[in-house]
């Protein structure tokens, strides 16, 4: 979580010249520390609930979907990685065949 008041507090001082490849730094940096913590309670409950994925809250795939959009906006714009912004996009897609 240092990770994301590092960057919130570089956003912040730095307003007036930010970029959009601040913008999608701050906000993968964001989503995806999120993004970590938000396993926990659905790893929990599909261990505990008989139906699985049914019990993973519709928020916590929308937090997922937010971390892999976040990802693929700075793969694209800060590190021009076509290929880590694919896997980003393929992930979700995978996960929903599997639910």
């Amino acid at each position: 979580m240092a990770i994301v008041g590092i960057a919130m507090a570089f956003a912040v001082a730095h307003f007036s010249d930010i970029t959009i490849a601040d913008i999608t730094f701050v906000a993968f940096t964001l989503c995806n520390s999120l993004h970590v913590l938000a396993y926990i309670p659905p790893i929990t409950k599909a261990i505990t609930d008989q139906t699985g994925a049914q019990a993973i809250s519709f928020w916590t795939w929308g937090l997922f979907l937010a971390s892999n959009v976040s990802a693929i906006a700075y793969a694209v714009e800060n590190k021009e990685d076509w290929m880590m912004a694919f896997l980003f996009l393929v992930m979700p897609l995978a996960a929903s065949r599997s639910s």
